[in-house]
C-alpha cells in the first residue's frame, strides 16, 4: 500500500476510534462520583417526589436522600429533612431544591439550593450543610433558625435565631453583611436588597403559617426504615430542558447527570430539535460531525 494511502487510512481508522473512546469515556464520567447520604425524610405530607440519576421516584417518610437529589413538592405538600447532627430542613409551596453534589463531580455544588417555593432551616452546626443558598444569595451559618423563600421576583429570608452572612451573586449597595436574629431582608430579582429590623406584614402574611413554630424532631420515629422510594418514571428530554433553564448555573451537572438518556430513542428524538442547544451532547449523538477532516489530496505530478 502506498505510503499517503496508508497514512489516509490510519487517520480516518483513529479518528472514528477516538470519537468513539470519547463517547465512551463521556458516558462512563457521570458514574464517577458516588453519592453519599444526606438525610432522612421524616415527613412526607402531600405529592413530592425527588429526582435521582435519571429518573422521578416518590418521596416517603423514612427513606434516605443522597447528595445530588432533586426534590420537587407539589402545591400543599410538605417535606422535612433531619440531618445525622441535628439539623433539619422544611420544604413546602410547590419547592423545588437540589442538595449537595457528590465530590467529584464538575462544579460540585456543596449547599442546598432552594429553586423556588418557601423554606425553614434549622441548623446545629456548619459541619454537614456548610450553606444554603438561592440563586441570588448564599446564606452561610452556624447555630441558626430562618425562614427562605425563592422565586422570580426575588427571595426572601427572616432569622428567627442566630445570625448568618449573606454572600450576593450580584453584589450591590445596601445589601447587608450580617443578618442577625429578628431581621428581614428582601432582594428582589436584580439583587437589590432591603432590610428590615422585623419581618414586614406582606412576608408574615405569605409564609406558611406551620414555619410559625420550631421544626419538630422527628428523626428517632423513622430512623433505620431504610423505605425505598418507589419509581414513578424516567424523565422526558421536555422535563430535562426545563431543569436546565431553570437553573442555567447547574449546566455542567446536569450534562453528567442525565448523559444516560442518550440511549434513549425517545428522548433523542425530542433531544434532535433542540440539539443546538447542546452541543456537548451533540459530540455524543453524532460523533461522525466531529472526526478529523481528510487532507486534501496533493496535486498530480
Amino acid at each position: 500500500m502506498p505510503e499517503r494511502r496508508r497514512k489516509l487510512v490510519f487517520e480516518r481508522h483513529f479518528g472514528r476510534n477516538l470519537a468513539f473512546c470519547w463517547s465512551l469515556l463521556a458516558l462512563l464520567a457521570c458514574g464517577a462520583a458516588v453519592a453519599a447520604p444526606f438525610g432522612t425524610v421524616t415527613i412526607a405530607d402531600g405529592k413530592s417526589r425527588v429526582l435521582r440519576a435519571a429518573a422521578m421516584h416518590t418521596l416517603a417518610e423514612g427513606g434516605v436522600l443522597e447528595e445530588g437529589d432533586l426534590i420537587e413538592l407539589d402545591d400543599g405538600a410538605l417535606v422535612q429533612v433531619e440531618l445525622g447532627d441535628g439539623s433539619a430542613i422544611s420544604f413546602t409551596s410547590k419547592a423545588r431544591a437540589l442538595l449537595p453534589t457528590p465530590a467529584g463531580q464538575p462544579d460540585r455544588l456543596t449547599d442546598v439550593l432552594l429553586l423556588q417555593g418557601w423554606a425553614k432551616v434549622q441548623l446545629t452546626s456548619a459541619a454537614q450543610l456548610p450553606a444554603v443558598r438561592t440563586p441570588l444569595v448564599r446564606l452561610i451559618s452556624q447555630n441558626v433558625s430562618y425562614v427562605l423563600s425563592a422565586g422570580e421576583a426575588g427571595s426572601q429570608l427572616f432569622v428567627e435565631t442566630g445570625e448568618l452572612v449573606p454572600a450576593f451573586a450580584t453584589p450591590k449597595s445596601g445589601q447587608p453583611a450580617i443578618v442577625k436574629a429578628g431581621e428581614y431582608v428582601g432582594i428582589k430579582a436584580d439583587s437589590s436588597a432591603t432590610v428590615a429590623p422585623r419581618a414586614p406584614p406582606e412576608f408574615v402574611k405569605a409564609m406558611p403559617r406551620l414555619y410559625v413554630d420550631k421544626l419538630p424532631a422527628r428523626l428517632a420515629r423513622v430512623k433505620g426504615r431504610n423505605v425505598e422510594f418507589k419509581h414513578e418514571r424516567d424523565l422526558g428530554f421536555a422535563e430535562v430542558d426545563g431543569l436546565f433553564k431553570l437553573n442555567p448555573a447547574g449546566r455542567k451537572l446536569y450534562l453528567a447527570q442525565f448523559r444516560p438518556l442518550l440511549k434513549d430513542k425517545a428522548f433523542l428524538r425530542d433531544l434532535e430539535p433542540a440539539i443546538k442547544n447542546y452541543p456537548e451532547w451533540d459530540r455524543i449523538v453524532h460523533p461522525e460531525k466531529y472526526l478529523p477532516r481528510p487532507k486534501p489530496k496533493a496535486p498530480a505530478n
